[in-house]
């Protein structure tokens, strides 16, 4: 089970470099279709306004293709958890499209039993992946890799407010290992990217020729 949490104004505003970046990025593509997966809140703070601008979300993006912009976030909690490779991504976006995500990589094998606790916060995403690689996996799903930025010390930012509402000593016993532990801490094991990429090649075009 995923936890429900909120994320409140203040919260909001630890994260507001990350997503303030996100927003301009959008505004500078005027993109027509826009699949978005993650928080509500994303759609709220993140996409403008923009006249015909179509908005599809979570679930039924998957079922889309041609997208002028593909939207995934993995910081803000939500109720649902839809992985998207690269590859996945690389199908549902048209030609010259792009991709603004942020993703979670996971550098180094964290047990079974950190990972149930750090669930129990909200923290139920990860994708095994050396950081270093990042590039190279999204040119490998057909994508160039306009920025891939370590945005981790800023997220740090974001649970550390968090932790100083926790409410019982598991809770605590969780962010303690997200936050302080030396080996499976963020900063360590666990790292918050953001990626711009355009799809540069149809993978599907490629499989079928």
């Amino acid at each position: 089970m995923i936890t429900r949490l909120t994320c409140h104004g203040d919260e909001y505003a630890a994260l507001s470099p990350v997503f303030d970046r996100m927003k301009k990025d959008i505004v500078s593509m005027n993109p027509k279709r826009i699949g978005v997966v993650g928080s509500s809140l994303l759609v709220q703070k993140v996409v403008p306004n923009v006249n015909g601008c179509t908005i599809i979300l979570n679930e039924n993006v998957l079922n889309m293709s041609s997208l002028d912009l593909l939207l995934v976030d993995h910081i803000l909690p939500t109720d649902t958890c839809i992985e998207l490779t690269p590859k996945t991504a690389n199908k549902l976006l048209r030609l010259g499209g792009e991709l603004l995500t942020t993703d979670v990589l996971m550098t180094r094998s964290v047990p079974g039993n950190v990972r149930k606790s750090l669930a129990r916060i909200g923290f139920t995403y990860t994708r095994k992946s050396k950081s270093h690689y990042l590039v190279e996996e999204m040119v490998e799903a057909g994508f160039s890799c306009l920025r891939a930025e370590d945005i981790t010390d800023l997220v740090r930012n974001w649970w550390e407010q968090k932790r100083q509402v926790c409410s019982s000593p598991l809770e605590e016993s969780s962010y303690a290992y997200l936050l302080d532990d030396d080996r499976y801490s963020l900063g360590k094991a666990l790292f918050y990217f953001y990626v711009h990429a355009e799809k540069t090649y149809d993978l599907e075009e490629e499989l079928n020729s």
